[in-house]
């Protein structure tokens, strides 16, 4: 048990090891932040801004779990084969080139200038606080066991954070769908290349198109089903025990503009589900579904060539070069082009269907309704900050950054809501009412 006492970090300029880069947080920024672990080993962090505050989380996070973000940014610049190798079924070969694909450390970086300033602040925070834990372990062999020795283990950036964030935004849609992004490939193009193709994946459709078997509970009890209480609320969240999907419980305040309390995920500066002086909320999986699948009509006389309206589009190819570590330790390349309709990345849903497949008749493309999506870190934030229910609807309405979650929600005076939020696909009417005759009808 750890016995409770204050830690307080005054930040890089007055702590060793922060060094002057564009892509770090502002080398001349104080970060003064106040961390009081419980003896449970939760923490408090007290702050006077929201730049300290990130640093103070960030800090937390990496002291408990350094190596746990460190993969997600590994993963995410697709280098677990030159780390790792290929893997097992090549899968992670299949992922490189899938995440490789979806570059989202581009993304994050055309993208974070729309990020409000609060919500800046925090990531800079946390990056800076992040890499000063790092920067505390004299060598690779203090990191924790789960990558103690590591050379992936390295200092990350805020734009690498946010790129983590719009791989969380696409856990029910983007992510399921990356090793089909790396196996899609037109007709005979592997063999002429004088290489196997990779893998087609292993789709499960129950989980994939349905979400049968993935979410969570939740009860929310307004004044007339309480007794004693004005509300109550009962989160229970289906999510892994380890792993970066692990909750990490913390309290994050700055006096007369925060003060909440509950559990969040590595690298997300915020609460995700708790409570504040006024209301409390929880989550669980929605069945909305977050993604539209494509059939396209190929040209018959070139497969990368497909039919939308009256005319034929050329699809968009990418040539991906991944670095995979050999048995002998050596570095060997591989190389291969992805492609891409302007709906989306195309896709290989074979094992669910052949004629999912791609064929010199058609082939799938994939669009992600929370592609782009860096609004959750303000979305959370806006949430913790409101002080009654309809500062919170208001909040869940101006950010609309609520990516693949319900949200059950109570108050002080006893209201209790539920709302779905979250990001969909927006078909048109033709297509919406394709899908409800479709739903209806008897499948063989």
């Amino acid at each position: 048990m750890r016995t409770p006492f204050p830690l307080t970090l005054l930040g890089c300029l007055v702590l060793a090891g922060c060094q002057e880069n564009s892509s770090e947080p502002d080398p001349a920024r104080h970060y003064d932040v106040t961390l009081t672990y419980t003896e449970q080993g939760v923490p408090h962090i007290k702050a006077n801004d929201y730049a300290s505050l990130g640093f103070g989380a960030g800090y937390a996070h990496a002291e408990e779990n350094l190596c746990t973000l460190s993969e997600q940014i590994m993963k995410l610049r697709g280098e677990k084969s030159r780390w790792l190798g290929a893997g097992e079924q090549q899968r992670n070969l299949l992922s490189d080139v899938g995440y490789r694909s979806l570059d989202l450390p581009a993304q994050a970086a055309a993208l974070y200038g729309k990020l409000a300033p609060d919500a800046r602040d925090l990531v800079e925070g946390y990056v800076a606080g992040f890499n000063h834990s790092l920067a505390g372990r004299t060598s690779p062999a203090d990191y924790p066991s789960p990558c103690r020795g590591a050379e992936w283990v390295e200092p990350i950036t805020p734009v690498q954070l946010l790129a983590y964030h719009l791989d969380l935004a696409q856990l029910a849609s983007g992510r399921s769908f990356i090793s089909a992004m790396a196996s899609a490939q037109p007709p005979a193009t592997a063999s002429a290349q004088g290489r196997a193709a990779l893998p087609a994946p292993a789709l499960d459709p129950v989980s994939l198109l349905t979400s049968e078997g993935i979410g969570s509970n939740g009860w929310a009890l307004g004044a007339d089903r309480s007794s004693n209480a004005n509300s109550l609320l009962l989160g229970n969240p289906h999510f892994p025990w380890d792993g970066e999907l692990r909750f990490f419980e913390q309290h994050l305040q700055i006096p007369g503009k925060l003060n909440v309390t509950g559990a969040t995920m590595m690298g997300f500066p915020a609460i995700l589900i708790g409570f504040n002086e006024q209301l409390g909320w929880t989550h669980t999986v929605s069945q909305s579904k977050r993604f539209t699948l494509y059939q396209l009509t190929l040209d018959p006389a070139n497969p990368l060539r497909y039919r939308y309206g009256d005319q034929w589009r050329e699809m968009s190819q990418k040539e991906i070069t991944v670095q995979v570590r050999q048995a002998d330790g050596s570095l060997q390349p591989y190389v291969q082009t992805v492609y891409a309709s302007h709906f989306g990345p195309m896709v290989n849903l074979a094992s669910l269907s052949p004629s999912l497949g791609w064929t010199s008749s058609s082939a799938v493309s994939f669009r992600d309704a929370n592609a782009g999506n860096y609004k959750m870190l303000e979305q959370w934030l806006a949430m913790a900050r409101a002080q009654s229910t309809p500062a919170f609807f208001e909040a869940l309405a101006e950010h609309q950054g609520v990516p693949w979650v319900n949200t059950l929600l109570i108050d002080k005076t006893g209201q209790a809501s539920y709302v779905d939020a979250t990001q969909v696909p927006r078909l048109g009417a033709k297509a919406e009412a394709w899908w409800r005759a479709a739903s209806q009808t008897q499948q063989l």
